[in-house]
């Protein structure tokens, strides 16, 4: 058991010693200075980018939020669909209109949940 112990623990130094040589390689390939300019860099960027996003945003509603401006936009879509030759409507299917059989139990039984329900769904909880 001790002989396992000692054994455990020399591959542990060894491999701490093989992990301590490659953390020194890499602090002494990697300059403080260089990956701090370029971190101030990229936030510089993140910033740019944010204000750029903002003013795109501001301008785009300023342009869009006037009142009809959603009715022209329909009718200019209908407008190029219907010079290019296309209906707006020619591809949809008609939605189904059938109720479905739970919608109108519940609508027959409206509010209405006997004794013997109610005591089931408690029971169910």
């Amino acid at each position: 058991m001790q002989a396992q112990s000692i054994a455990a623990t020399a591959v542990l130094a060894e491999s701490m010693g093989t992990a301590a040589a490659a953390l020194s390689k890499v602090n002494a390939a990697a300059s403080v200075q260089t990956t701090q300019k370029a971190m101030q860099d990229f936030i510089r960027q993140q910033e740019i980018a944010g204000l750029s996003e903002e003013m795109v945003d501001d301008a785009l509603a300023d342009a869009f939020d006037e009142p009809g401006t959603e009715a022209e936009a329909d009718h200019l879509v209908t407008q190029v669909l219907a010079e290019v030759g296309v209906q707006a409507t020619s591809g949809l299917v008609a939605a189904p209109d059938a109720r479905l059989p739970q919608a109108e139990q519940e609508k027959q039984g409206e509010g209405e949940i006997s004794d013997a329900e109610l005591r089931r769904l408690l029971a169910s909880l």
